[in-house]
């Protein structure tokens, strides 16, 4: 049911939801955070990983940068391991699609990242595309 107020009066307002702040785009706290992602994807902690990196969806990914690119790599790849293949295809095309942009990984990393993009496509019976990625993946491994 809908409420008039009379002028001058209005109903409570509830304060505005906030998302999570990134961390400071400072080279030093990237680099840490990276190391951490890292030792977490190593472990297997990916939950830990998920709960680290989440923060630079998808507001981070307006404008990536080399650092942010990584960060969103390692948040696929933890994705991945934990099955989660729709939300691991999310970040991983979206570091091909900065990769076409403006190239900030090494070929290894790219490589990688379309391996891992690969098993997700694989995963869901997506065959054409995940040839695609193994293809462009390969390329990059020749050199070419």
């Amino acid at each position: 049911m809908n409420r008039v107020f009379p002028t001058g009066d209005e109903p409570p307002r509830r304060a505005p939801e906030t998302a999570p702040t990134p961390p400071s785009r400072d080279p030093s706290t990237i680099d840490t955070l990276l190391r951490e992602a890292r030792r977490l994807l190593a472990s297997r902690s990916y939950a830990d990983v998920i709960r680290k990196l989440e923060v630079h969806r998808p507001a981070e990914w307006a404008a990536i940068d080399g650092s942010g690119v990584r960060l969103v790599r390692l948040l696929g790849q933890a994705h991945l391991g934990l099955g989660d293949l729709r939300a691991a295809i999310d970040c991983l095309e979206h570091v091909r699609s900065a990769e076409r942009e403006r190239p900030q990984l090494t070929r290894d990393e790219l490589a990688s990242a379309l391996s891992d993009l690969y098993k997700c496509y694989s995963g869901l019976e997506l065959r054409e595309l995940a040839a695609d990625c193994l293809a462009e993946a390969r390329r990059l491994q020749r050199g070419g």
